[in-house]
């Protein structure tokens, strides 16, 4: 989950846990951070018609990838939700909609014992109702559309005593010498697929093979690029969304590693 939608949640939600559980309910993950994992109340939230980017923290592994953006009545961001994270909710580009979703607590395992886990998504979301869908429209002025071949990479700092790294996609626009990092930020590319045992299916990008080694393919895309007049992410002006699958291209090195000095990852991921 976005950590902007963990910080808000923590202010709205507080007064409530304190007051709505007994001692003996509590949680105390330290820290002043007190949960029971019982807590439910119902929001009204404004979602916005184009999607935005968001980050998700894994002990210093990072990825930014498409979210839906939540508004006030001014029009400021409050927070961020995943495409999936609403259940019940199906995301469509295009309509502004206003919601009412039943936020949850949830504790992990590992706070239940006591242990605080900062990464971990604090809160299940449910759709109680969709009060209102209009129909509003996205951005087409400036729209480039394109072939690209993009393949999965990881970006390492050039400084030894940093130990993150990051995973994105590579593109090579075609025909050009252009190569925009892409840090998972195509809209509809669908990186992992659900498969009917409960497990993920291999990356889109990549395939096990019967030797138990993972393979790495490059693939060619038709994309539309569109510009925007607010950051979607950070230093990041654009909308980038998938047209079409053309056919994967080629196998690539399976160690492929970007290094970059942090100043440069900076403005690409954090």
């Amino acid at each position: 989950m976005d950590m902007k939608v963990k910080y808000l949640m923590v202010i709205l939600l507080a007064a409530g846990l304190l007051a709505g559980c007994s001692d003996d309910e509590a949680v105390d993950l330290g820290g002043g951070k007190v949960r029971t994992g019982k807590y439910t109340e119902v929001w009204t939230v404004n979602i916005e018609p184009e999607y935005v980017l968001g980050a998700d923290w894994w002990g210093g592994y990072s990825t930014v990838h498409p979210v839906m953006e939540a508004t006030d009545e001014a029009g400021n961001r409050t927070a961020t939700f995943g495409m999936h994270q609403i259940e019940g909710f199906d995301f469509e580009e295009g309509y502004r909609y206003q919601l009412k979703i039943e936020a949850k607590d949830v504790l992990t395992p590992l706070e239940k014992q006591g242990i605080y886990v900062a990464d971990a998504s604090q809160y299940e979301f449910t759709l109680k109702e969709i009060v209102s869908k209009e129909y509003v429209g996205i951005r087409e002025e400036g729209r480039r559309d394109l072939e690209m071949d993009v393949q999965l990479s990881r970006v390492r700092s050039t400084q030894e005593e940093d130990s993150w790294e990051y995973g994105c996609l590579v593109g090579t626009v075609v025909g050009t010498d252009e190569i925009p990092m892409l840090p998972y930020e195509i809209l509809m590319l669908p990186y992992e697929i659900f498969a009917e045992n409960g497990n993920w299916k291999p990356w889109l990008l990549s395939e096990v093979g019967e030797d138990g080694v993972e393979n790495y393919y490059r693939m060619r895309i038709k994309v539309s690029i569109t510009p925007s007049d607010t950051p979607v992410y950070r230093n990041l002006y654009r909308r980038i969304r998938l047209q079409e699958i053309v056919s994967v291209v080629e196998p690539v090195d399976n160690d492929s590693i970007i290094y970059m000095d942090r100043d440069e990852i900076e403005d690409l991921f954090i």
